[in-house]
């Protein structure tokens, strides 16, 4: 799933073309709530495992 949300980024992210600015700035904000998710979502993993371990 990561991988498709990422190809058309990397398609579309293109600086010289003007037309593209639009989806330049809309495409960091996806990035970074699925970077930051992810890692959340990591954390609370190993927060949970931890928990049933002991």
């Amino acid at each position: 799933m990561a991988i498709v949300l990422l190809i058309p980024s990397f398609m579309y992210f293109n600086p010289l073309k003007g037309d593209s600015l639009g989806i330049i700035f809309i495409i960091p904000i996806s990035l970074i709530g699925f970077i930051t998710g992810s890692i959340v979502g990591l954390i609370y993993g190993k927060i949970k495992n931890r928990n049933q371990v002991q």
